[in-house]
């Protein structure tokens, strides 16, 4: 065979293992059978093509041949020899052998001359394939053979096994390192704890320290008074004289209101009469706070006093509007009187109610003592 002859042969060889690398990784077994036997025919020695032919054959004979073919090229491929161990633990099948030369290589009969068409899955057996079965030892399967029936190739089993190690060590992997965190997460944890727990029995460990120095420390000695203060009793007395004081002018401003709900109560009562009843109301108001102006209270009395005095203010102030109201009927003066009237009210409560409570307790706490002649 000439140069000429040999290259070309070997770059069909090139183009067929191509095409049946990827018609196997594709999952077309049959297709990759035809391909990859083509191509060690035109190229014996494609130590690849081999190795492939014998990933997606079935029979362990067609198998152990392929790899055998393998190890004669090259006799450290690795792959080759653990297929070649793998059938061997599982006795499936011989390693045949094949004619050989003096030199040790296969004799592959030539493929004869076909067109250049494009392969596709065989329906009939082709006159090449024939030959390559009777050189080699391949007994192809036929086209209605049952797959469910088939055991998977050494190659197919060893990469699932490959890819299934893989995956168990990345599953102990993630769990070693989902463990490790764990870990550190409890570790800080308890850390916190510990340093939580310390913190705590150091501030008990304080406090009753400084109990027990307070307890160590003597007691200063209280003096005894010899004589009670009079100072709240003189206190309490000039609280209950400035309520009297205030009483009297309270009295007649509480008769002149009565008085004055009476005369605008009374059905059947003219403006005349109401505006005559505002009028005297509101003189009464004015004496009255004159009066309790004069007053001089006490530090504790003195914010309810000045309320005091605002109330009446409001009052007057109320007074004035309804007078105005009873001589232009005014419905804005009514409303303003009606809101005077009632803040008045409220500051007028108010202080009546915190004299009311002073002068309670001061009585209770004003006891005259009982002294008899010895």
């Amino acid at each position: 065979m000439t140069e000429t002859a040999i290259k070309s042969n070997q770059r069909e060889a090139v183009r067929l293992y191509e095409r049946g690398v990827a018609a196997a990784r594709g999952g077309q077994r049959r297709l990759a059978v035809v391909l990859l036997s083509r191509a060690v025919q035109f190229d014996p020695r494609h130590e690849q093509a081999w190795l492939w032919l014998s990933g997606v054959l079935d029979a362990p004979d067609e198998i152990a041949f392929c790899l055998q073919s393998v190890l004669k090229i090259n006799p450290n491929n690795e792959r080759a020899r653990q297929g070649i161990t793998w059938l061997e633990r599982r006795n499936l099948g011989t390693v045949p052998t094949a004619p050989t030369t003096s030199n040790g290589h296969n004799i592959v009969p030539p493929i004869p001359a076909q067109p250049s068409t494009d392969i596709t899955e065989p329906v009939a057996a082709p006159r090449w394939k024939n030959t390559l079965g009777k050189a080699t030892g391949l007994v192809l399967r036929p086209k209605d053979y049952d797959d469910h029936h088939i055991r998977e190739s050494w190659w197919v089993n060893w990469r699932r096994s490959h890819r299934d190690m893989g995956r168990a060590w990345l599953v102990v992997w993630s769990a070693c390192i989902f463990m490790l965190l764990g870990t550190m997460a409890l570790n800080m944890a308890l850390r916190d704890a510990v340093q939580h727990n310390e913190e705590i029995a150091q501030r008990n460990a304080m406090d009753a320290q400084l109990a027990a120095q307070a307890l160590a420390a003597p007691a200063e000695p209280m003096p005894e008074p010899i004589l009670q203060t009079d100072v709240q009793r003189a206190q309490d007395a000039d609280m209950l004289a400035f309520l009297s004081a205030i009483a009297e002018p309270r009295e007649q401003l509480r008769q002149a209101t009565e008085a004055y709900r009476e005369a605008t109560d009374q059905p059947g009562n003219s403006a005349i009469v109401h505006a005559a009843a505002t009028r005297e109301l509101r003189n009464q108001v004015e004496l009255s706070r004159e009066q309790i102006a004069l007053a001089n209270p006490p530090a504790v009395l003195e914010e309810a006093h000045t309320t005091y005095l605002s109330g009446l203010d409001q009052e007057v102030a109320a007074l004035n509007d309804m007078l105005e109201f009873y001589g232009s009927f005014s419905v804005q003066l009514a409303n303003r009187a009606t809101l005077g009237m009632d803040e008045a009210s409220r500051q007028l409560n108010q202080s009546s109610k915190a004299f009311s409570q002073q002068q309670k307790a001061a009585r209770d706490k004003l006891i005259v003592p009982v002294q008899t002649i010895r």
